[in-house]
């Protein structure tokens, strides 16, 4: 394989070159989808595969668990709700977006049929933009790589959710004197 046949996204979804006989086939859509398909891959929502990065690890996340999570009657706890609810509303993201960038269908694949029975319970309602988004991908069914829809309908849940949070991180401070 020549250095020009993969490139990061590859890399995060596909594994290092000198681990797969073949270019990866998502190639040519992972400048613009880079940043998904790392979300995707991070999590393997959908199989609990191994990721192809050194040392070998297995990260299995149920984003199902955590969708609609609530907390339970002392009202103690020690993780960010929030962050948890819609990091898993954005791994349901990722499975649909993973299924449209390899050409699936949408509605009835093995892979997102959890997720649309999760749709159509409303489990997603404190996301509404997402679920609004999910639903019509859904309703679309099989939507064509060079239909810009489904890319477009998830800038701004990306910016929202992903550039929002990393927006929030980079300007905390909590070392700040508060002298």
């Amino acid at each position: 394989m020549r250095a020009d046949e993969w490139n990061i996204g590859c890399f995060l979804c596909c594994g290092p070159p000198w681990q797969r006989p073949t270019p990866c086939r998502k190639q040519a859509g992972h400048l613009q989808r880079n940043t998904l398909t790392f979300l995707q891959c991070s999590t393997n929502v959908h199989d609990c595969s191994l990721i192809s990065l050194a040392p070998p690890i297995r990260i299995c996340f149920d984003p199902l668990k955590f969708v609609d999570a609530e907390v339970k009657g002392d009202g103690y706890y020690y993780v960010d709700l929030e962050l948890l609810r819609a990091g898993s509303a954005i791994a349901i993201v990722c499975v649909f977006y993973d299924l449209w960038s390899e050409e699936q269908p949408l509605s009835g694949h093995p892979l997102s049929e959890r997720y649309e029975v999760a749709l159509s319970e409303s489990r997603l309602t404190r996301f509404p933009d997402i679920e609004e988004v999910l639903r019509e991908a859904v309703n679309r069914n099989n939507i064509p790589l060079d239909d810009p829809w489904f890319e477009q309908a998830l800038v701004p849940i990306y910016r929202k959710y992903i550039f929002g949070f990393f927006g929030r991180l980079a300007v905390s401070d909590r070392y700040r004197s508060s002298a």
